[in-house]
């Protein structure tokens, strides 16, 4: 997998996604239901993608401190 083109490896998938304004609790609870981990972020005017939020991004930062001790 390692030298496979990006293209080949998310080509035929969908992916979930969300405008700004949508609450976190919202997204996470989405993201959970589908069993994905992340969401693309996207302007509602045109679509632009203006970032991603990731699993990590909505667990707290001293959750990640103390699975790593």
């Amino acid at each position: 997998m390692p030298n496979r083109a990006v293209i080949k490896v998310i080509q035929n998938r969908d992916f979930l996604m969300s405008t700004p304004e949508k609450s976190v609790r919202a997204v996470a609870s989405h993201m959970k239901s589908l069993k994905l981990g992340a969401v693309l972020v996207v302007s509602p005017e045109d679509g632009k993608l203006l970032g991603i939020c990731t699993e990590r991004d909505l667990v707290p930062q001293n959750s990640w401190q103390r699975v790593l001790m």
